[in-house]
């Protein structure tokens, strides 16, 4: 609803019911029912002026997040530098992902911490996982966050972790650089930790 607006009644204007019940009435058709953000001040209110309760998880915008993995035991081969194609959509809230480059695209601003684990299933090699953001319209890659270089054995896991800002239309991906050509997968279950997987969770 609007705001209230009331016509000053002037010197030698008739008092009769008519006058005063138009003007009671533009104010109680706003009150009974119609309050909005138009009526209120900023921060009209505060925390303590909410009961517990009064908020439910339905009211509440859902997080965006995605969760990644590999259909089939030998997902991928690994040589150089590789982005991480995950094939199998999971899980998916708000973030759209390829599943033929393995890019996720962020869809809303904010807080967002980005996992991934891979799972050895070929050869010993020395991995360096990292978690790589391009900005939109740019060739600019960001290393946001990598782990030290490990020698990992077959059957064996690696995960990289960065907490980053991201903004909308940015691209993040999983990358691994290794030292020799070898296989990442999964087990024949999604159950961890047999499992080479990527998520992107909003924190906010």
């Amino acid at each position: 609803m609007a705001e209230v607006n009331i016509t000053p009644i002037n010197n030698g204007d008739n008092g009769d019911a008519n006058l005063w019940n138009s003007r009671f009435a533009a104010i109680t058709e706003q009150i009974n029912g119609n309050i909005d953000q138009t009526n209120l001040a900023d921060s009209a209110v505060t925390t303590p002026k909410i009961p517990n309760g009064a908020i439910t998880a339905a009211k509440l915008e859902d997080k965006h997040d995605l969760w990644v993995h590999y259909s089939t035991v030998n997902g991928q081969v690994l040589s150089t530098t590789s982005t991480l194609v995950f094939d199998t959509v999971k899980r998916n809230t708000g973030i759209v992902y390829a599943t033929g480059t393995g890019i996720a695209t962020i869809q809303r601003n904010g807080w967002y911490t980005v996992n991934f684990s891979l799972r050895n299933i070929d050869v010993s090699a020395t991995y360096t996982p990292l978690v790589r953001v391009t900005l939109p319209g740019s060739s600019t890659i960001t290393y946001v966050s990598a782990n030290d270089a490990a020698t990992i054995s077959v059957g064996s896991h690696i995960s990289c972790t960065a907490t980053v800002y991201l903004e909308e239309g940015q691209q993040v991906a999983g990358v691994c650089a290794v030292s020799t050509n070898t296989r990442v997968g999964s087990s024949a279950t999604e159950h961890l930790p047999y499992h080479s997987y990527m998520t992107i969770v909003e924190v906010r």
